[in-house]
């Protein structure tokens, strides 16, 4: 990885550093297509049974994220970019018609970018409305959450919402939703489920797409599949295509159709290759692993913290007895600082010798969330890193004058 040696990076979250292998191969695409574009891009003249380069990308990512039929999933610029698809192709195919009344049911913990597709079909008339699921954090169970839903969708005849959006993992707090449990409840009361999963690769064990529950399910290729910015994938299942039907899939969900026109070929194979160093690692699984074992020595480490400063608030949900698919806590781990310090201050003193740390700062959530900080590991992270990143936290709070009193 190019992350240099004096900087600490916790924020695969945010966006995940390309491997040099990567980074250099696909330079090395991006050059050789510069030199003979017409060369590289003539798919009309890929006899059969070469194909094209874009869909052998598909092809491992289908096989990466447990996708059957590589014909449901395609290549997109960004998990919001694959939102206004889904949103669009539902308008498209009349599932979504102007005048009726139709919810979405989400949650008040999804990324702006997912909820801007449907506050844009609301804006337009196809969508009634927003409702939200008040998530706490931390949450205590999977039960906790899967009554929550099953308590919003009772609330309403069937029918009333049209589409249930929850993301897989939460960009907040690093809680794994319960998907399938909410897959269940929605498709009872008539709704189709919109899966965010900009977060769960990398961040969860036992990632399958096709066994999820999901109508569809958005994935983006620059945090834990460590691609280049500007890459993704949208799957949808074969059976829920007749009611998503995107303007740029009219010709069909291969790496290159007119209806989508001439993809970014050196973005796309640069995903590829960031694909192959990760299995070439031991696979998505074994990345999830290892976050996870980080994530909850992070939270021993918290909780510690917390009985020396008490205004110190875990916000992420806590781990599972076992490592496995079943549990709520990920590679994503979020704390709420003490009131009496700024966590910008708190976020700027994060360094020791060897450098500085680099995290997410939440805001954009209101509430706790205006004074909290987030982690998220990946394979280039250690326990040393965990350990340094929790003693140079504990610094920066006493450097801060926080609050140690219990009154």
């Amino acid at each position: 990885f190019y992350i240099p040696k004096n900087v600490t990076y916790l924020n695969v979250a945010t966006l995940g550093p390309m491997p040099k292998f990567a980074l250099e191969s696909s330079v090395n695409e991006w050059k050789l297509l510069e030199s003979n574009p017409c060369e590289l891009y003539d798919w009309d003249d890929i006899p059969p049974p070469r194909e094209s380069r874009l869909d052998m990308v598909r092809k491992k990512a289908a096989f990466m994220l447990g996708v059957d039929d590589v014909n449901e999933l395609a290549l997109v610029q960004s998990t919001t970019y694959a939102f206004h698809m889904i949103a669009q192709g539902l308008v498209s195919s009349g599932y979504l018609l102007r005048g009726n009344e139709q919810w979405v049911l989400t949650t008040n913990m999804e990324h702006p970018g997912g909820l801007s597709a449907w506050k844009h079909q609301v804006k337009s008339g196809f969508l009634s409305g927003i409702d939200y699921v008040t998530i706490p954090a931390p949450a205590n169970s999977e039960e906790s959450i899967t009554q929550l839903f099953d308590a919003a969708l009772r609330s309403k005849p069937k029918g009333h919402y049209k589409i249930v959006s929850v993301s897989h993992v939460l960009t907040t707090t690093g809680m794994i939703m319960p998907i399938r449990s909410i897959a269940s409840l929605a498709h009872q009361h008539g709704a189709l489920l919109v899966v965010d999963g900009a977060q769960s690769t990398g961040s969860v064990i036992g990632l399958n797409l096709a066994t999820s529950g999901a109508d569809a399910y958005t994935i983006s290729g620059h945090k834990g599949l460590l691609g280049p910015t500007g890459s993704g994938f949208l799957y949808v299942q074969s059976k829920i295509k007749k009611y998503i039907q995107p303007g740029m899939l009219d010709d069909g969900y291969s790496g290159y159709e007119h209806s989508g026109g001439t993809a970014p070929l050196q973005t796309i194979l640069g995903l590829g290759y960031s694909i192959d160093f990760i299995e070439a690692a031991g696979g998505l699984n074994e990345v999830a692993k290892h976050g996870q074992q980080l994530a909850i020595h992070t939270q021993k480490g918290l909780l510690r913290l917390s009985k020396k400063f008490p205004g110190l608030i875990m916000l992420s949900p806590p781990p599972h007895n076992q490592l496995n698919s079943h549990g709520m806590l990920s590679s994503i781990v979020s704390v709420a600082m003490p009131p009496n310090v700024g966590v910008k201050d708190v976020i700027e003193n994060l360094k020791d010798e060897q450098g500085r740390f680099v995290v997410k700062l939440l805001s954009s959530h209101g509430g706790v969330f205006n004074n909290a900080l987030r982690v998220s590991y990946h394979m280039y992270n250690s326990l040393n890193d965990v350990n340094r990143f929790l003693l140079s936290l504990e610094a920066s709070l006493e450097e801060l004058g926080c609050d140690t009193s219990t009154e």
